[in-house]
């Protein structure tokens, strides 16, 4: 996929002093809309908003664009398209990975102030999952993973102790478990903080199993601990499009807070 902020740049750019369609369509929601769903309302969307004259002058545009969702078009990832042509020859189109209300307007230059305020709700954020002897770390912006990097600790290999009184040769090896521990949580905040350097970070999300997520957030340090922090209770093994997804959903939360 094009990057996002860059299509945005570009199209800033363009003027003209002939009409000029903008056009935005997509499903709210978990899941992607199918084909079928965007053509739908595609179709009712130009039926609607535009008069037959209009239709006329960006025929070709929207020809080629039905055309593009019908045959080229992937669905899987994407919740919102846009189509912006002067039904002369030029025509550009933009996916986005997030919702945006649909709009159709015609004007002299591209209609973009609703597509940049939801952009500025997907800004990029932080993933950081730990168990007692790995991690994984991602970059989500603009909807999309952008970086991903595992940390193992072949040395760690903690078991909680109940909650209960210890004593003698059991408590010393709980404070070696709980050292351990410390330690692996230690190492793994200081890869973060190098594999966020120089990153735009605006969020971390940290998870892992329940016992470890508090343990970890104590851990944090400058200047992760300056960011919005939000958390989920999963495991490492979990198939990493959920993880991504309920990510997605946290993040949305925060940012709307």
């Amino acid at each position: 996929m094009t990057d996002l902020s860059a299509q945005i740049k570009k199209l800033e750019g363009w003027h003209t002093q002939q009409p000029l369609l903008s056009l935005c369509i997509g499903k709210d929601g978990t899941e992607a809309p199918s084909r079928a769903d965007l053509l739908t309302q595609f179709r009712s969307v130009v039926h609607t908003n535009l008069f037959t004259p209009q239709e006329k002058i960006f025929r070709e545009g929207l020809e080629k664009f039905e055309k593009y969702l019908s045959v080229s078009f992937d669905p899987r990832s994407i919740r919102s398209v846009a189509l912006f042509t002067d039904g002369k020859g030029w025509w550009e189109v933009v996916e986005m990975e997030f919702f945006v209300e649909p709009f159709c307007l015609v004007g002299t230059k591209p209609h973009l102030d609703t597509i940049k305020k939801e952009l500025g709700r997907h800004k990029r954020y932080l993933v950081l999952l730990v168990d007692k002897e790995k991690a994984r770390l991602f970059t989500v912006n603009q909807g999309l993973i952008e970086e991903e990097k595992q940390i193992f600790d072949q040395k760690t290999h903690v078991s909680f102790r109940p909650k209960r009184e210890l004593s003698g040769r059991t408590e010393k090896t709980a404070r070696h478990l709980d050292w351990h521990l410390k330690r692996h949580l230690r190492e793994v905040v200081a890869h973060t903080k190098n594999f966020v350097r120089d990153k735009d970070i605006s969020l971390i999300i940290i998870g892992g199993p329940g016992e470890i997520v508090p343990l970890l957030k104590e851990e944090l340090s400058y200047p992760l601990t300056r960011l919005p922090v939000g958390e989920m209770v999963t495991g490492l093994s979990v198939e990493m499009n959920e993880i991504f997804l309920k990510s997605k959903e946290i993040a949305a939360k925060v940012n709307s807070a």
